[in-house]
C-alpha cells in the first residue's frame, strides 16, 4: 500500500482498492485527512493499494461579456435547429476545444447527461455564467421556446452594451481634457511657476494679488500629482475593487440625483428594467417571478427597492400604479402603462415599446450633456490658461505701464 502524507490535511481523495475476493475497485472518498480516508476504505472490508490526495479544481472565473455572448449565441441556433440542449453543448465545446469556457459547457453538459434539471445545472456554475442564466434556460425549456427565450437574452444584452458604450462615449471626452488640464497645471507648477518666481524674487516692487496667488500655487503641484493619480489610477482601482465585492451599482446609484448624469443614468435603469421584464414574460414566468427576476438582472438597489413595492401591490391584489410610496426611479408613467397592458394582456409590446422610449430618451439625453460639456470644458481650459498668463506677466505689463 502506498500513502501520500504529504498532502493536504482535508479534501477528496482517489484511490484503488481491492475487495478481499480480489476484485479491484476505483473511486474518490471524502475524508479530513489521507489516515482517516484509508481507515474509513478499511471499514468498508476494502484493502488499500494506493490514495492520492484528489487535486483542487481550479477557481471559476466568470465568462466574459465575449465569450457569453457568443456562446449564448450559438446555444440559441443549435437549439433552434432541434438538438437536444446537452448536444448542442458539447458541439459548442468541440468548436471551442479548450480554455475555460469550453471546460465549463462540458461540465453543464455532463450535469444534464446525468439527469440534473437544467436550472440546477446552470446554477451549479453560477459563477461562470451570468446570475440568473438558469432560471431562463429553464423557463425556455418548460415553455418549449428556448431558442426564442435565448435571442431575446442576446438582444437584451446587446442593449445593455450598446447603453454602456453610450454612456462610456459621452465620459471619455470630459474625461480626457480634465486629465490634459490637470497635466499642464502639473508641468507650470512644476517648471514654469518656480521659474518667474525666482525672476520676481529680485525685483523690489509689491507683485498684483493674481500674480502672488500663481506663485504660491507652484507649492500645490505635489497635491495636483495626487489628485491625477487617484483620478486616473486609483479609481478604476477602486471600481474593479467595488464591482467585486457587489457593490458598483450601489455607488452607481449616488449619481442618481446628480444633475446632467441623474436623468441619463436613470433613463438607462428604466429602458433596461423594461427590457429585462419583457425577456421574462415571453420567457413564460409568471408576473411577480417576472418583476424580481428583472430587478435581480440589473442590480440596482434603488431600483429594487421600486420592485419591492410593485411586487407588494401585485401580490395584494392591487394595481400596479397604485403606490403609497413614490418610486425612486421608475416614472409613474411607466407604472400606469404596465398596468393598462396587464388588463389588455399586451405586456410584452407595450414593454418592448416603454424600452425602445426611454433608450431613446437616455441616448438623446447623452447628445445633450455632450453639447452642453463641451463648450463648458473649452470655456473652463481656456480660462484657466488666460488667469495663468494674465498672473505671470501682469508685473511686466505694469512695468511696461511706468516706464511709459
Amino acid at each position: 500500500m502506498t500513502l501520500r502524507t504529504d498532502e493536504p490535511s482535508t479534501g477528496t481523495f482517489r484511490y484503488a482498492a481491492q475487495t478481499f475476493d480480489g476484485q479491484a475497485m476505483n473511486g474518490t472518498i471524502d475524508a479530513p485527512s489521507v489516515d482517516d480516508a484509508s481507515q474509513q476504505l478499511k471499514k468498508l472490508q476494502l484493502r488499500v493499494i494506493e490514495i492520492n490526495a484528489e487535486p483542487k479544481p481550479p477557481r471559476p472565473k466568470p465568462l466574459s461579456k465575449i465569450d457569453f455572448a457568443m456562446f449564448n449565441q450559438q446555444l440559441a441556433h443549435l437549439s433552434s435547429a432541434g438538438l437536444p440542449v446537452e448536444q448542442g453543448l458539447r458541439l459548442i465545446a468541440e468548436d471551442l476545444d479548450r480554455g475555460q469556457l469550453a471546460q465549463t459547457v462540458r461540465s453543464v453538459a455532463d450535469e444534464l447527461e446525468r439527469g440534473t434539471p437544467m436550472g440546477e445545472a446552470f446554477a451549479k456554475h453560477e459563477k461562470q455564467f451570468p446570475p440568473l442564466y438558469g432560471v431562463l434556460v429553464a423557463a425556455g425549456v418548460q415553455t418549449g421556446d428556448l431558442p426564442g427565450v435565448l435571442l431575446n437574452l442576446g438582444r437584451h444584452l446587446e442593449l445593455v452594451a450598446r447603453l454602456r458604450a453610450a454612456l462610456w462615449r459621452a465620459a471619455a471626452y470630459p474625461i480626457m481634457v480634465l486629465g490634459a488640464l490637470l497635466l499642464v497645471l502639473i508641468f507650470l507648477g512644476h517648471t514654469v511657476l518656480p521659474q518667474f518666481a525666482l525672476i520676481y524674487k529680485h525685483w523690489f516692487v509689491e507683485l498684483p494679488g493674481l500674480t502672488k496667488f500663481l506663485l504660491a500655487a507652484s507649492y500645490w503641484t505635489p497635491l495636483l500629482i495626487v489628485i491625477f493619480l487617484l483620478a486616473f489610477i486609483g479609481l478604476p482601482i477602486a471600481w474593479m475593487l467595488l464591482r467585486a465585492a457587489h457593490l458598483d451599482r450601489t455607488v452607481a446609484d449616488l449619481a442618481l440625483p446628480l444633475p446632467i448624469v441623474g436623468p441619463v443614468l436613470r433613463r438607462e435603469l428604466v429602458a433596461r428594467w423594461c427590457d429585462a421584464l419583457r425577456l421574462g414574460v415571453q420567457a413564460g414566468l409568471d408576473l411577480p417571478n417576472t418583476i424580481q427576476l428583472a430587478s435581480n438582472m440589473i442590480g440596482s438597489p434603488a431600483l429594487t427597492r421600486d420592485t419591492r413595492v410593485i411586487l407588494q401591490n401585485v401580490s395584494s391584489g392591487q394595481p400596479i400604479d397604485d403606490l403609497r410610496v413614490r418610486p425612486r426611479v421608475l416614472p409613474t408613467t411607466v407604472l400606469a402603462v404596465l398596468q393598462m397592458a396587464v388588463d389588455r394582456s399586451d405586456l410584452p409590446s407595450a414593454l418592448d415599446t416603454l424600452s425602445t422610449m426611454y433608450q431613446q430618451q437616455a441616448e438623446l439625453r447623452i447628445t445633450a450633456a455632450q453639447n452642453l460639456l463641451t463648450p463648458l470644458l473649452v470655456v473652463l481650459v481656456g480660462g484657466v490658461i488666460a488667469v495663468v498668463i494674465l498672473g505671470l506677466f501682469l508685473p511686466i505689463i505694469n512695468l511696461f505701464h511706468t516706464i511709459l
